[in-house]
């Protein structure tokens, strides 16, 4: 937070507001950052906070990467603000390197997540390489964007109206 320290600190297993009901004891360690411990295990393995704020207003945090055995740099892209002031959903969509090595562990967890829907943004040689060991269920979309043609990827991308309808700005 930038203005005004929360008043309220409430923790959950998912990101909706109903669910982060467990208050949190914290103690200040500056103006900018709180500190907690002991927190029950989440049923989810993510933990979610609800802040409230002292002119009534309730923001939900969570942790952005996601720790798993076999797959590197796995982060949820919620939680980030557009411009017009909406929010992405938090534990919708996710980031990360391949999943070429994920294990039987790893999987688990992504099952429990909800994962449905991989976009592989490889190329051709790097699927062959090292192909997704997914978990049965998850359907995977080719949408290879580099290319030899600088200007390869944003016809991909824009052809297919993908990745350039969730993330305009970004893309552009």
């Amino acid at each position: 937070w930038e203005d005004q320290a929360p008043e309220a600190v409430f923790v959950g297993p998912a990101p909706q507001p109903d669910t982060c009901t467990q208050v949190v004891e914290t103690t200040a360690l500056d103006t900018h950052a709180l500190y907690f411990s002991d927190l029950e295990p989440s049923v989810s393995g993510r933990y979610f906070f609800k802040l409230r704020y002292p002119d009534g207003r309730e923001e939900i945090i969570g942790e952005r990467v996601l720790v798993f055995e076999k797959a590197a740099n796995f982060r949820d892209v919620g939680g980030y603000r557009t411009i017009a002031g909406q929010q992405v959903a938090w534990g919708r969509f996710f980031r990360s390197t391949h999943l070429g090595r994920l294990n039987d562990s790893d999987r688990d967890k992504l099952t429990r997540m909800g994962l449905r829907t991989v976009c592989d943004l490889r190329e051709d040689h790097e699927v062959n390489r090292s192909p997704d060991m997914l978990p049965s269920g998850v359907t995977s979309h080719r949408m290879p964007i580099a290319s030899t043609d600088p200007a390869g990827a944003l016809r991909i991308i824009f052809a297919r109206r993908t990745l350039a309808d969730y993330f305009p700005n970004h893309y552009y």
